[in-house]
């Protein structure tokens, strides 16, 4: 039993420390998706995305990981290109008025 609960341990860090170093990635993926998103006019999926970061870090905190702070800044930088894109979006939509 003990060797069944060092493998969900060790595979359960490994996913961890790999979601950890793609962060990064996505983060950066997630501004382009943004922008494109609001040239191409198409429907944001960007929010699906937020909402699995938000779900990680809830995640995170409930299991006491404090390796989870990157996702919190990120997050707050991901709330601000939301809010731009919003930004536009409704000026956008004063202009056709």
């Amino acid at each position: 039993m003990e060797r069944i609960e060092e493998i969900l341990t060790t595979v359960g860090n490994n996913i961890t420390e790999i979601s950890l170093f793609i962060t990064p990635f996505s983060f950066v993926s997630y501004l382009f998706l943004s922008y494109a998103q609001y040239v191409w006019k198409k429907i944001h999926y960007t929010k699906a995305v937020k909402s699995i970061w938000y779900l990680a870090v809830g995640i995170g905190e409930v299991i006491g990981g404090g390796r989870f702070y990157l996702l919190v800044i990120l997050m707050i930088f991901m709330d601000c290109v939301d809010s731009f894109v919003e930004f536009l979006e409704e000026r956008r939509a004063l202009k056709d008025l």
